[in-house]
């Protein structure tokens, strides 16, 4: 029945581990001005299903449902994304030989 319904839900799996850096997404008692997730990046100190406990530098912990968190790219991560998308740039497009009339 669970999957049935995670089936017909489009449900999508968190990626979250331990020790990931992630953004807690915030109260709907929030401003139009501020964006959706706190600034405040927090690491995630422990995983029980689909509840996640994160933590700050301060040791203030937060426990939400896995949806409320959004992974924040590390620097290898957002390297590697750079490179992948360097490679593709370089293929030329074609070049025509006739110039388009006006």
């Amino acid at each position: 029945m669970k999957e049935y319904a995670g089936n017909k839900r489009y449900v999508k799996p968190s990626d979250a581990k331990e020790g990931d850096t992630v953004l807690v997404k915030r109260d709907d008692s929030k401003k139009k001005s501020d964006t959706p997730y706190d600034s405040r990046p927090l690491n995630i100190a422990e995983r029980k299903g689909c509840m996640v406990t994160a933590e700050n530098d301060d040791g203030i912990q937060v426990t939400r449902n896995s949806s409320f968190f959004k992974n924040v790219p590390t620097a290898k991560e957002e390297n590697a994304t750079t490179e992948k998308q360097g490679d593709s740039s370089d293929v030329a497009a074609p070049m025509h030989s006739d110039p388009a009339p006006f």
